[in-house]
């Protein structure tokens, strides 16, 4: 059976060309799988399979969610609804345990060795910071523990202990006016470490010189300025079309599984990619670049005003 590599995406994105094809290019041998709709089923190397067909639960889901976030409605309920999306697949298809990455991440090397491994042991794969935040761009589920905590999902807005964690959390982001609020990794924190019981591997943490990176904008990744910055993201060395991170504690270069092009970053997709060359590559980098230069206009017209005009009241802000 082939190994599947899974992501989850409604609409159409012009970045899935390059880390679908980057998945495709790293792992041929892999199914690469995209849940999605009729907008991005354009891809012939990828399995495509519409959301549409794996609702049931997820929209058993949507009927107790509260929104507390400061995201749309829309975009944080689908985040939610992508694992139970996820379930009702990996029922569907028998999986035992899939990788599942965010649409924003290049994937680098074969993980075929490591997902067996995975299933073998009965191990999750996890992304935990030092701080315990489990982040969600780069997962790997065994069926049951997705089960496990799609449940905790459904029964935590109702569990008066869950609950409470989730308004303090949103009332600190209110009070103090903080993007974001309640999202899916929210739930996953706090189902990591109150399910002492779930077995998995630290996907952050360096083995055998290689390791997946966190979000490329930053220094950190398990521990607090661990790889070099070079102009405002981590600096990347290739080495035979693999990225190499610089750690800061000994200037050793480590192997990146796979780098996550978060927010902003996602305009500088085509510096990353390694698969081959697509048709619709030019007319996207053309693009990306005029986004990039059109933004460097408005912070530096931004930076303009706050130097004239001091810092800017709650009512602006200047990304």
């Amino acid at each position: 059976m082939k190994i599947p590599l899974i992501f989850i995406h409604q609409g159409y994105s012009d970045y899935l060309n390059y880390t679908l094809r980057q998945a495709h290019f790293s792992n041929p041998d892999a199914e690469i799988i995209l849940i999605g709709d009729e907008f991005n089923d354009k891809f012939d190397f990828v399995k495509h399979y519409r959301i549409e067909d794996y609702q049931g639960n997820a929209d058993s889901f949507a009927e107790v969610y509260l929104h507390m976030s400061f995201n749309s409605y829309d975009f944080e309920l689908i985040c939610f609804k992508r694992w139970f999306i996820l379930e009702d697949f990996m029922i569907q298809r028998r999986l035992q345990g899939a990788f599942v990455f965010d649409t924003d991440v290049m994937i680098y090397s074969d993980l075929t060795a490591m997902t067996e491994s995975l299933l073998a042991s009965g191990s999750n794969g996890f992304a935990v910071t030092g701080e315990s935040a489990l982040s969600p761009h780069v997962i790997f589920w065994q069926a049951q523990t997705l089960s496990t905590f799609n449940q905790f999902l459904l029964d935590s807005y109702s569990i008066p202990e869950v609950m409470e964690k989730y308004q303090q959390k949103w009332m600190h982001h209110v009070s103090n006016n903080l993007a974001g609020g309640i999202c899916d990794m929210t739930a996953l924190y706090l189902f990591n470490i109150q399910t002492a019981q779930v077995q998995y591997q630290n996907l952050l943490k360096i083995e055998n010189d290689a390791v997946f990176d966190h979000n490329i904008n930053e220094s950190n990744n398990l521990t607090g300025n661990e790889f070099v910055k070079a102009r405002g993201q981590k600096k990347i060395v290739w080495h035979n079309n693999q990225p190499y991170g610089i750690r800061t504690s000994d200037d050793r270069e480590i192997r990146f599984h796979a780098l996550h092009l978060q927010g902003h970053a996602k305009l500088l997709l085509d510096n990353y990619y390694r698969g081959s060359d697509f048709p619709e590559r030019r007319k996207i980098s053309r693009h990306n670049k005029l986004r990039i230069f059109k933004g460097r206009i408005r912070r530096l017209a931004a930076y303009s005003i706050k130097s004239i005009c001091g810092k800017p009241s709650g009512s602006l802000y200047f990304p």
